[in-house]
């Protein structure tokens, strides 16, 4: 299912990010890829808003960060790769080095 989600330019792999929040908002644009389906800080808004509840750092490396958006009217995905780690404030408080966006 995943796959049908998933369009070639919502992938990035070898990003570098410095914060969550940074690595958030380059989520919440490849999201909108590829014909800009929504405001990247809307996207990002709706990422942050659902962070605030708890982190979607589900651990060994991996987060999901997900959220509902009116400007779509499909589930779409997003993978984001970053091969040092992001401290995402995971379960198991290890970095995360897979980002998984989701938003319908």
């Amino acid at each position: 299912m995943l796959a049908e989600l998933l369009h070639i330019e919502r992938v990035r792999v070898g990003l570098e990010s410095s914060s969550k929040d940074a690595a958030l908002l380059t989520v919440a644009s490849l999201l909108t890829m590829p014909e800009d389906a929504a405001n990247v800080e809307s996207v990002y808004e709706v990422l942050v808003e659902r962070e605030r509840l708890a982190s979607t750092g589900v651990g060994s490396g991996v987060a999901i960060p997900h959220g509902r958006s009116e400007d779509f009217d499909e589930l779409r995905a997003a993978v984001a790769v970053y091969p040092s780690g992001v401290d995402f404030e995971a379960v198991d408080g290890l970095p995360v080095q897979i980002i998984v966006g989701i938003i319908g």
